[in-house]
């Protein structure tokens, strides 16, 4: 018998979105297959049947938001430079993957996905700037650029978004354009 790919595709999801629901309350590795099934309305061998275990769904969420990224990333960088490029993907993200925004961007669960969303853009920068494949000068131009930025969201994350979106693109275009010193003197400063 042939599964209805709409249904496949909605029990797929639904498993995906149990999975956002529980991560913010505990640790991936914490969360069960029985407990995420629970939460979903399946049971255990319906997750069997999309995941081979509960990091397998988040890689499928990471690389969603991977995908994402380099595709706004990509058209972007067509008609803009890369600040604004990076920094309209990240709007994007934020309005339009909001569940799996907050999974990948999670404390706990960044380190691996920090490095697979820096070796992405980077290969797409080389590409797209054509860079000798032998320039390490990309990778810790990348390294810096990326390592910053990432840095800010997880804190505004873990922060609980205390500043609207549009503020934060406009603190992080502001940065990478003139530098640290400029912001740190500008807003702080005793006088």
């Amino acid at each position: 018998m042939k599964k209805n790919a709409v249904l496949t595709a909605v029990t797929r999801q639904n498993l995906i979105d149990a999975f956002c629901q529980l991560c913010p309350a505990k640790p991936v590795a914490q969360i069960t297959v029985r407990e995420l099934t629970k939460c979903a309305g399946y049971n255990r061998s319906t997750f069997y049947q999309y995941f081979q275990d509960i990091y397998d769904l988040l890689r499928t969420i990471e690389d969603s938001v991977i995908n994402q990224i380099m595709a706004n990333l990509t058209s972007n960088l067509q008609q803009a430079a890369l600040t604004e490029s990076f920094i309209t993907a990240f709007v994007h993200l934020h309005e339009h993957m909001t569940a799996y925004y907050n999974v990948v961007f999670d404390a706990g669960n960044n380190a691996e996905f920090t490095q697979r969303l820096k070796m992405a853009i980077a290969s797409k920068l080389r590409e797209l700037y054509q860079v000798s494949p032998d320039t390490q000068y990309v990778d810790y131009v990348t390294d810096f650029y990326l390592s910053g930025v990432l840095s800010v969201l997880y804190r505004w994350i873990a922060n609980d978004r205390d500043l609207p979106v549009a503020e934060l693109a406009d603190l992080i275009r502001q940065m990478i354009n003139t530098g640290v010193t400029p912001q740190l003197s500008g807003k702080f400063s005793k006088k």
